[in-house]
């Protein structure tokens, strides 16, 4: 039984952490009453007890919530004004008070961090304090030097110091012999302080008696807007400060104390002196005299070469700690070494020569999250080393019933674990020190509970496509300029991992996919300029000047081309959200990173490789017995099509059109599916017998299947579950909570191929292998439905629900591909109904409230009685009874207690049956009718078939449909409302490149092209429509955008320029581009075709639709683009669009 404790909200502490919130889900609550009652009582108890202020930050706070914008400055750690008002009151009149000395060690400062460091001290509500500045700036800084000194002139209370640089210890010593403060505190020269800072540690050091004090802090960025995360730092402990300098900031500690310790901060652990110098004061007072002030007031800002950003930022500092704790060690005769953790820069561990066989207590806090909880605990009993300890859980407010019931599974499956509950705000220091209270060891361990995995194929892939493309560039490239263009890949590949390096993006799965998609993106750009630079060579250009003519003519095509394509993905950050914006999210930022820098090397870098590495450029007059190239016969042919495109160009367009309409038919009968399904070594398989079989039964059952896949050599193991559920070991999968009458297995297989072997062998054909259970094999996906086939019906007859969920379950079992058919209404369960005698009762002074009182301290949970408080816990007290006796004897005292009658006397009792759940959803009885997907079958399909099926044989049946058709309907409208904004994106960008509606939409109208190639691209290759799907269509949008600029604007500048006719133009604007067009489409292709051949279901999909259908539409642009031209613009010619228009005008 787990153990469990109490806390009182502490409102002086920062506020728990909130789940973001909706804004649809905020108006729906305002619209409920009791809602409405409620927060008007909390409103008021709030503006009651702490003010207006405190009130409206908290109406901000959760509109904050709604609109996900999680501001820091509306959390609970800011001190009200009021707070502040009431603190400079007290010593307004003169109060004398302790000085405390505020030592800054000031070097180059940076004059806006400067003045904000310098105001915090100014405006503290606590007046007896002396900034001490020890300025060590050098000479190129003397400016700076000068603000310290005004600031000093100033302020009496400000005492300015110049002294040479000797190192961060040697100035800090410095300020220490000039401070005359009774108390001394440390203040980095580009940190901040709370305004209540000094007051609160001048509060607790004067309280509690203290030498030493620290309280909590905040790490924010450089321009204090972003929270980088709370440090809630524990009780002191003599270890734990060993392995971090958690004390640091703020730190206020007496003089007499530093003179005890020695005055001074040494040289020989620059970097880590604070740390030795915490080390030194802690050794000369004793545990009660160190307090810890449970408040933020300290602003600890991150910036590049500041510790707050990671310890990377200062690498001699992790030698010099490890130097600092081994000193402490030998200062106080303790065996062992300090040693630096891996992958954990700033932390340390001291390796102990052990000396007895103490116990351990290892404390792991946990919400929710029991997948990784079981992670760390398995690894933790597999690796420690060490035999002698006990695991303490700390349950910190979880939500999930299923975390609940993995905790009752812990002590028979981890020896010597336990859980404690902490109830109340959270609080990391809080949180552990309940930990500490119930733990037996000597020693204590804190963990955490997350572990991350992480996976190489997708670096495999973006390897293969490096490779590719470059090949590609190659082969169909002339050597030199192969040379330029390929170099452009590495360094965009390297700049690009710098950039998110530099903006803390991780290189995850969605990352690397944007690289990859992108590989072929990166040279077009560079293709286009040294393509135009070969031709002006071709015509007698200087290569200096052909090297500056080609980026400058060709800059605003590159970047609108560009800009079409990495903008176009934004619109998803706004319309996507849930899941699929989490996984979506860095998606356009990395495509935009990748392509900016491809623009950047193209327009900067290429220029000069070109100059330096082409000398010979395209020959317009080649020789007629010259050998051929394969771009030659390529342009032959082109040549060769464009001309009988342009001799019937309504059939070219008619043909571009059936095309479009043929593959907007192909795209809607492809079956959807918007997240796929996972491909991991890993599935479940799920039992369901009738409600009331023993756990015994199941486990029979269970046991059979499992020496069935045992026996399999693709099964590596098989890890059974009776009664209840698995932790949760992968996101959309819910752990299952069961009964006596559910068992799990967790299959292992020996890679992911063989998870879908072993499927395909066992899952249709055990599924009802056993009489009287379901047997549900799971696989993993990335769709959060519980069930793929759902369907609902809802009402207040329970009788008529289950005469309607019988119609849709032989409605269901009717469709081929449906198995597993079942509800999840469960049978009957016995009960007992008592019925009071009303006559009798009334005779005997009993009623309804004393008789149900009775029965629950006899055979219920107690009845509440009062709450006793130890320390701030608060412990319940119930009055309860061990009673063996039956229903029928049970004793009720009855007229005021002086007699006791037998319960029969004075009720009915008789056996009942009560239904097995009733489930309801939105406060209507709802019984879900549901199936699974047999091998080889899609949901959605098989629930569009259901629902044909419903409607022709129970047209009068009211339902809704459920499982992963809702779920994918939920999702299509954001996805579709993504790509609706991100045409308009493009229309926008090229409405501002051509600055004319017409050739906008002559260009924007190119796009549907892609439609035909994409829908191919599906069909060959089996893939359903996806998420990834669509977003590789926006990236063929944006690629035929970027083809359709090159040509139009070449076509333009022949019209302007050469003064050629509209027809002519086209014609020679398509033969002219075709060879960077298709060189650009030919290496966008092979980029991403491992990506396409990896056969992954999350993103192959994406690969096929931008391989097929930029191979296709480049056809399709090349032809149909250039007639499309002519016949819009060409006013007057036989075929003239506008001449038709304006003749049936007239």
């Amino acid at each position: 039984m787990p153990e469990t404790s109490h806390k009182k909200p502490d409102n002086e502490r920062p506020a728990d952490l909130a789940v973001q919130d909706s804004v649809g889900g905020m108006a729906r609550r305002l619209l409920n009453p009791a809602h409405l009652r409620d927060l008007a009582g909390r409103s008021v108890k709030t503006l009651r007890e702490q003010g207006a202020e405190q009130l409206w930050r908290d109406v901000k706070f959760r509109v904050g919530l709604a609109m996900h914008h999680d501001d820091w400055r509306h959390r609970a750690d800011i001190p009200l004004r009021r707070e502040l008002k009431a603190q400079r009151a007290e010593y307004a009149d003169g109060k004398p008070g302790p000085v405390v000395s505020v030592v800054v060690p000031l070097y180059n400062t940076p004059e806006k961090f400067f003045g904000q460091m310098l105001a915090s001290v100014q405006k503290q509500t606590y007046p007896h304090w002396q900034l001490v500045l020890v300025d060590a700036s050098d000479a190129a800084h003397a400016a700076f030097s000068t603000h310290a000194s005004k600031a000093a002139a100033k302020d009496p209370r400000i005492l300015d110091k110049k002294v040479e640089n000797g190192g961060i210890a040697a100035n800090t010593t410095a300020g220490f012999a000039l401070a005359t403060g009774t108390y001394i505190a440390l203040l980095d020269h580009d940190d901040v302080l709370y305004p209540n800072a000094l007051y609160e540690s001048v509060k607790t050091l004067q309280s509690q008696g203290a030498e030493l004090v620290y309280s909590d802090e905040i790490v924010l960025s450089a321009d204090l807007k972003q929270l980088g995360g709370y440090h809630f730092k524990p009780d002191f402990a003599p270890d734990y400060l060993r392995g971090v300098n958690f004390i640091t900031h703020l730190a206020v500690f007496s003089r007499a104390l530093l003179d005890r310790a020695g005055a001074y901060e040494s040289s020989e652990y620059d970097g880590a002196q604070d740390h030795d110098l915490m080390l030194r004061l802690t050794e000369q007072t004793t545990r009660d005299k160190i307090a810890h002030i449970k408040k933020v007031l300290y602003i600890w800002r991150g910036h590049a070469g500041s510790t707050a950003a990671g310890m990377e930022a200062k690498p001699y500092a992790l030698a010099a700690g490890m130097r600092a704790i081994d000193a402490q060690l030998q200062r106080l005769n303790l065996p062992g070494k300090a040693m630096q953790v891996e992958d954990a820069p700033g932390a340390f561990q001291v390796r102990y020569e052990l000396t007895g066989h103490p116990l351990v207590s290892v404390m792991i806090p946990n919400k929710d999250h029991i997948d990784d909880l079981e992670r760390c605990l398995k690894s933790l009993y597999a690796n420690a080393g060490y035999d002698n300890f006990e695991v303490l859980v700390i349950e910190n407010n979880s939500e999930q019933q299923e975390t609940f019931a993995y905790y009752k599974t812990m002590p028979e499956r981890y020896p010597n674990s336990r859980v404690v509950t902490y109830v109340g705000p959270f609080n990391f220091s809080a949180v552990n020190n309940l930990g500490a209270r119930f733990a037996k060891g000597e020693h204590l361990l804190l963990l955490n509970n997350d572990i991350e995995v992480l996976s190489s194929d997708f670096l495999r892939e973006l390897l293969i496509s490096v490779v590719s493309v470059i090949v590609v560039v190659v082969l169909l490239m002339p050597r030199r300029v192969a040379e330029v263009s390929a170099l452009s890949i590495p360094i965009t590949i390297f700049s690009s991992v710098g950039v998110f390096y530099l903006f803390g993006m991780e290189l995850n799965t969605v990352t690397l996919a944007a690289l990859i998609v992108t590989l072929g993106m990166v040279v077009d750009d560079s293709v286009v300029i040294i393509d135009n630079y070969m031709e002006k060579l071709g015509h007698g250009m200087s290569r200096w000047h052909a090297a500056i003519a080609a980026p400058r003519e060709f800059f605003m095509s590159v970047l609108s081309a560009t800009l079409s394509i990495s903008l176009t993905f934004f619109p998803f950050l706004i319309t996507m959200h849930g899941d699929m914006g989490d996984f979506v999210k860095s998606f356009p930022w990395a495509m935009f990173i990748i392509l900016s820098i491809s623009l950047s090397v193209s327009i900067m870098l290429t220029p000069y490789l070109q100059y330096t590495l082409i000398h010979k450029g395209i020959d317009t007059n080649p020789k007629p017995d010259a050998r051929k190239k394969p771009l030659d016969y390529l342009q032959t042919g082109y040549t060769w099509l464009l001309n009988r495109c342009f001799a019937h160009p309504c059939a070219t367009l008619a043909t571009g059109a059936a095309l479009v309409a043929a593959g907007a038919v192909l795209f809607v009968k492809q079956p959807q599916r918007m997240m796929p399904v996972a491909e991991r070594n890993q599935f479940a398989v799920e039992f369901y017998l009738p409600n009331g079989t023993t756990a015994k039964r199941t486990a029979e059952v269970a046991d059979s299947m499992a020496q069935i896949l045992q026996r399999d050599p693709l099964v590596t193991s098989v890890t059974t579950f009776i009664g209840q559920g698995s932790p949760r070991f992968h996101t959309t999968y819910a752990p299952q909570i069961g009964g006596p009458n559910f068992a799990q297995f967790i299959v292992n297989t020996a890679n992911n191929d063989a998870t879908e072997k072993v499927l395909d062998k066992y899952a249709d054909r055990y599924s009802d292998y056993f009489p009287d259970c379901y047997v549900r094999f799971k696989q993993m996906d990335y769709n959060s439905a519980t069930y793929p086939i759902e369907i609902r019906v809802s009402g207040d007859s329970i009788g008529r629900l289950k005469q309607e969920a019988k119609k849709v379950e032989a409605c269901m079992r009717s469709i081929e591909g449906i198995h597993l058919v079942r509800t999840n209404y469960e049978a009957p369960l016995p009960c007992v109904r008592i019925t009071p005698d009303e006559t009798e009762a009334n005779r005997l002074g009993v009623n309804k409230t004393i008789l149900s009182a009775n029965l629950a301290i006899h055979f219920g949970d107690g009845l509440p009685m009062s709450t006793l408080w130890e320390g701030d816990y608060p412990v319940k007290m119930v009055l309860k009874s061990e009673n063996d006796s039956d229903l029928n004897n049970e004793y009720i005292p009855v007229m005021g207690g002086t007699a006791s009658v037998p319960l029969r006397q004075l009720a009915k009792i008789a056996p009942d049956w009560q239904d097995g759940s009733i489930v309801r959803r939105n406060g209507v009885r709802t019984i879900s009718i549901i199936g699974e997907p047999m091998r080889g079958y899609n949901a959605d399909k098989l629930s569009a078939e259901l629902e044909d099926e419903l409607q022709k044989r129970c047209p009068t049946l009211t339902w809704e449909m459920g499982g992963m058709v809702e779920k994918d309907a939920e999702t299509l409208p954001q996805v579709m409302s993504g790509v609706m904004i991100a045409v308009l994106v493009i229309f926008f960008i090229l409405l501002f490149h051509f600055k004319r509606i017409s050739l906008a939409l002559v260009n924007l109208s190119s796009m549907s092209l892609c439609i035909f190639g994409a829908a191919v691209g599906l069909c060959i290759t089996g893939y359903d429509v996806s998420l990834t799907c669509v977003l590789g269509v926006v990236s063929l949008m944006g690629i035929l955008v970027r083809n359709g600029i090159i040509m139009l604007d070449y076509a333009e500048e022949l019209r302007r320029e050469k003064g050629l006719s509209v027809r002519d133009a086209a014609f020679q604007a398509g033969e002219r581009r075709m060879r960077p067009i298709f060189l650009t489409s030919a290496a966008a292709s092979v980029g991403v075709l491992p990506m396409m051949l990896e056969n992954n279901t999350l993103w192959s999909p994406m690969g096929a639709v931008i391989f097929f259908g930029t191979l296709i539409s480049m056809v399709l642009i090349a032809t149909v683009l250039p007639i499309l031209y002519w016949l819009v613009f060409d006013k007057h010619g036989k075929y003239s669009l506008r001449r038709k228009a304006s003749a049936e005008h007239n």
